[in-house]
């Protein structure tokens, strides 16, 4: 379980290669739209909270408080006007942190509830991959690049199958891919990966009920039909 984990964090730190490629010293969108470096920034900020709750779970210390709603969009204020250059090397000084935590936990620690988790997920159950798919999909979706886009999804689907023992984070991975061929109105591509995701993690159905990535395809009777 946990050579699995620490082989699902490296493949991801390997790849966020991709996303630090496309970091500039880009001034920030007047609109407040992220830019990869705002994504990345973003990423870095997870992995500095998750170090911190897996560090305070082993140790038994006690737990930094919850965030709460506003989180992101405050990091995204602290860190929109640092260069390109100081939010890659915290990036890196994230992935180094995150890989000590880990290092040091026993298996029971990495099957602890990971705090504020929905659900009580374990750390253990938690996919980098997804998250860090998800970040840089926008941002070739940005890019005009759909096909870089589906690559990564693809990705991370294959790294939850083999890396993940938690049949939800299985079932998101597919169901992210699922929304790729929505958006792009591939309605036969999604169909089969939204009925697997569904029998993986059933709540996905109740979100995709308003999911807006599903709003190129949701008037096709399969997908209504599947939905209902």
């Amino acid at each position: 379980m946990k050579e699995q984990f620490l082989q699902a964090q490296a493949e991801t730190r390997q790849r966020e290669a991709e996303l630090v490629a496309l970091c500039s010293d880009a001034p920030p969108d007047p609109s407040g739209r992220w830019r990869p470096q705002d994504h990345l920034a973003h990423l870095s900020s997870s992995r500095e909270r998750d170090a911190e709750l897996i560090d305070a779970v082993r140790t038994g210390g006690e737990v930094p408080a919850d965030r709460g709603e506003g989180a992101n969009d405050a990091y995204y204020l602290a860190t929109r006007d640092q260069s390109a250059a100081e939010i890659i090397a915290a990036a890196e000084k994230s992935w180094d942190a995150l890989e000590t935590a880990i290092h040091a936990c026993t298996e029971d620690d990495l099957a602890q509830p990971r705090p504020y988790e929905p659900n009580h997920r374990r750390f253990v159950d938690i996919a980098p991959g997804d998250h860090f798919a998800a970040h840089l999909f926008w941002c070739h979706l940005d890019a005009g690049n759909e096909k870089a886009g589906e690559a990564i999804l693809r990705w991370a689907q294959d790294l939850s199958s083999r890396t993940s023992s938690d049949p939800r984070n299985r079932a998101v991975a597919v169901y992210n891919l699922a929304c790729f061929y929505a958006r792009t109105g591939q309605v036969e591509e999604a169909l089969p990966l939204l009925r697997e995701s569904f029998e993986g993690a059933p709540d996905l159905k109740d979100w995709a009920h308003k999911d807006p990535d599903l709003e190129p395809i949701r008037d096709d009777p399969k997908v209504g039909e599947l939905l209902s």
